[in-house]
């Protein structure tokens, strides 16, 4: 079993492996009405950075005492109190609601007179065991990708049912009622100087702008570092590119860490736990329930994502964006492609903002990392950077990039006039599977299959995220009519043995043809897909 930091956790990482069986026993009489328990023990103990976790068994009985690395001295506030508090009654109204896999929260006491002398929470123990153990170093009876395609897909239908949850104020659940919620502050934690923490609180907020308002981004005077003006300078122009809605305001809830290591599957993949709550608290709309695993949006933090090099732990760019492209899909499946769903292709670009925001450590990799996707390969993204830092960008190409980012994060909003979009395109394979063909297209067998490797080989679409968009495609309702002209030059015309069939071995773009007309329902998007966790304190 691992020991507890003595410096974070103090007096608190000694406590005695019988005490906890006492409290542990005393709860499961008073709870669970199970006679007294003398040979119960200590099987597990683990800790992070605001927790140790027990795991004490008694008999066939599982419980879990959680004791809070501010439980001693003078981190002991009322703020770490009432953020405790918070975090019950925010599971509690979660597991009433929905069937989330949330554990049942037995017993809270935030004081230090009971049998461990700390605060605690006792809840019961979930069965599975961690992603982050598994995402990487599976063994089971699927192949890995069929194990991480069915834990997205499992842990997307749990998200999905946060969506019951309406708030008019961004903070903390305090209490919960049959008809009422009260919203309290956000609560969050602050690193002193000598390495301890302390619980803080901001708001609650009726607006989102009131909170950017009560948090605003820095200057880009001469006195700030160049680094920092061309930071604050780009957030300035992604923070115009959320979706920010005040009138009226409106907050659901989402899970504070949804990374892997607080996430516990069996075998097969099924969400079998969702742990470590801590923190928990309401959030726009924008970045709810609908925000991706942060595991798959790892590409979009660059401080930390050590692909390629560290290609054992990490996955590819290309990798993560599949993978987010077949949560968003069943994301829409479980919400049937209404509400906020339609923030989820976008929730890696707005998670990133979010948390360029309000964690000064990455704000300056992200902000570049924007600049270097929109400006391309080609260009040096540094020295733009640097240039935009220090003024030395020439007024049209700043407005060029400015341009570039805002089509970038919020195309859909700003090209709404240059192209036709589909809200439901996530589901464009059940339209391309039932697509039919007319003409000489109808004859030629391999038709469709080509066409679509022809666009991923030749123009590195993605069918996750890409959108055919072009002045030739006519959106109607049924079928694609493909004449003559559409077959490349380098394709033989189907003969009527077929012994030509194509194998998708030609190259070449395909020629334009303004006989094309596509099924309305279907639609490639083109706009790239691409990416952190927010904390408010």
């Amino acid at each position: 079993m691992e020991t507890p930091d003595p410096e974070i956790f103090g007096p608190l990482a000694a406590i005695a492996p019988e005490s906890l069986v006492l409290l542990a026993s005393n709860i499961a009489k008073r709870c669970l009405d199970l006679p007294p328990n003398t040979s119960g023990k200590l099987v597990g103990r683990t800790y992070g950075s605001f927790n140790i976790v027990h795991i004490i068994e008694l008999g066939d009985v599982k419980l879990v005492i959680r004791v809070p690395a501010w439980g001693w001295g003078s981190r002991l506030t009322q703020t770490a109190v009432d953020a405790m508090e918070s975090h019950v009654a925010t599971v509690r109204l979660i597991r009433s609601k929905t069937t989330i896999p949330v554990p049942e929260i037995y017993a809270i006491d935030t004081s230090a007179n009971n049998e461990i002398g700390a605060p605690y929470l006792c809840m019961s123990f979930l069965p599975g065991k961690q992603a982050s153990g598994l995402w990487f170093n599976y063994s089971g009876t699927l192949t890995l990708d069929e194990f991480r395609l069915n834990l997205l897909t499992s842990l997307a239908r749990a998200m999905a049912q946060l969506s019951c949850f309406s708030f008019d104020q961004l903070g903390s659940i305090m209490k919960s009622g049959p008809d009422s919620v009260v919203i309290g502050p956000n609560y969050g934690w602050e690193d002193n100087e000598d390495g301890s923490m302390q619980a803080t609180a901001s708001g609650p907020y009726d607006s989102t702008s009131a909170l950017l308002r009560d948090n605003p981004i820095g200057g880009y005077g001469e006195n700030e570092h160049i680094w920092t003006r061309a930071t604050n300078k780009t957030l300035e122009v992604l923070l115009d590119c959320l979706p920010i809605h005040d009138s009226p305001s409106s907050f659901v809830l989402c899970h504070p860490d949804l990374n892997y290591q607080n996430i516990l599957v069996d075998d097969q993949g099924t969400v079998t736990g969702l742990i470590d709550w801590d923190r928990v608290q309401t959030q726009p709309r924008f970045m709810g329930y609908i925000i991706y695993p942060s595991w798959i949006t790892r590409d979009w933090d660059p401080l930390w994502y050590a692909w390629p090099t560290l290609s054992d732990r990490e996955d590819s760019p290309e990798t993560l964006e599949r993978y987010r492209a077949h949560y968003t899909s069943e994301l829409g499946k479980a919400l049937e492609w209404k509400g906020d769903w339609k923030y989820s292709s976008k929730a890696h670009l707005f998670e990133a903002i979010w948390i360029a925001t309000f964690a000064d450590h990455c704000s300056a990799d992200i902000c570049e990392k924007f600049v270097h996707t929109v400006v391309g390969d080609d260009t040096d993204a540094s020295d733009i950077f640097f240039d935009i830092g220090g003024g030395y960008i020439e007024e049209e190409d700043w407005a060029a990039v400015k341009a570039k980012l805002r089509r970038f994060v919020c195309g859909d909003q700003i090209m709404q006039d240059d192209r036709h979009r589909i809200d439901n395109h996530y589901k464009r394979s059940a339209y391309w599977d039932n697509t039919g063909f007319d003409g000489n297209g109808s004859r030629l067998r391999g038709l469709k299959e080509n066409i679509m490797q022809t666009l991923i080989s030749r123009h590195q679409i993605s069918l996750s995220t890409a959108t055919i968009f072009s002045s030739e495609l006519l959106w109607q309702s049924e079928w694609i009519s493909m004449r003559s002209a559409l077959l490349p030059s380098n394709m033989a015309r189907p003969s009527g043995t077929g012994s030509q069939t194509p194998t998708g071995s030609f190259t070449g773009p395909l020629p334009k043809s303004e006989s094309v007309v596509i099924n309305h329902e279907f639609a490639i998007h083109c706009m790239p897909s691409h990416k952190v966790r927010p904390a408010l304190n």
